[in-house]
């Protein structure tokens, strides 16, 4: 990620349209994932959100820990009613053909 990249995810976040949270270890030594929230206006859907975790954790099921410790947050703590997952829970084919608002 560029300084680029930071400053534009600084100013979505100042504005409140869009989120990035850094996933780091318990001693923040390492960051070890990261989770975006963005508006949508695709039909049926509150926000849009994507998640990754570094490789190396790939193995020891850290990506599927954040995507399910991200929905059940999402749920029980933010406004939403309806989340997608592109590339999760919705594929990338049906996520792009769902008509906007």
């Amino acid at each position: 990620m560029t300084s680029t990249d930071l400053g534009w995810h600084q100013k979505e976040f100042q504005r409140r349209r869009s989120f990035a949270y850094t996933v780091v270890t318990l001693d923040e030594s390492q960051v070890i994932g990261c989770i975006y929230i963005y508006p949508t206006h695709q039909r049926g859907y509150d926000a849009e959100v994507y998640l990754w975790a570094r490789q190396s954790r790939l193995a020891d099921g850290l990506e599927a820990r954040i995507y399910q410790t991200t929905r059940d947050w999402l749920a029980s703590v933010w406004p939403f009613s309806n989340v997608a997952f592109p590339a999760r829970d919705v594929t990338l084919e049906d996520w792009r053909e769902t008509p906007d608002e």
